[in-house]
């Protein structure tokens, strides 16, 4: 569960979900970002290509995995193509491309 506090900033989620359903196929793809314990409920945002203006974000959360665990942030659903992740200060860390119809993974960093 997400939200927002009395200032109206997006929050972390009080109980995280491990467990997410994804929607890939077609032109939709999903995008994994992997993290690492520190950025545990730390946000990660992404923007298409030129559209700084629609940034989406998700949060780092611990996830298992048949290894153990791994803290990760899930975009479940984009439309195919390329955005720019953004670094943990904010600023353009380098450009992902998410094609339809597959599972992208990245390392945040």
């Amino acid at each position: 569960m997400s939200g927002s506090n009395h200032t109206g900033e997006a929050v972390a989620p009080t109980v995280p979900s491990r467990a997410v359903a994804v929607d890939v196929g077609g032109d939709r793809g999903t995008l994994i970002v992997r993290g690492d314990a520190a950025d545990e409920a730390r946000e990660v945002e992404i923007h298409p290509v030129g559209r700084p203006d629609a940034r989406t974000h998700v949060w780092i959360l611990p996830r298992a995995v048949a290894v153990g665990t791994v803290h990760a942030g899930v975009f479940p659903s984009l439309a195919g193509g390329d955005y720019v992740l953004l670094g943990r200060d904010g600023e353009p860390l380098r450009t992902v491309h998410v094609p339809g119809g597959a599972v992208t993974d990245v390392t945040w960093g």
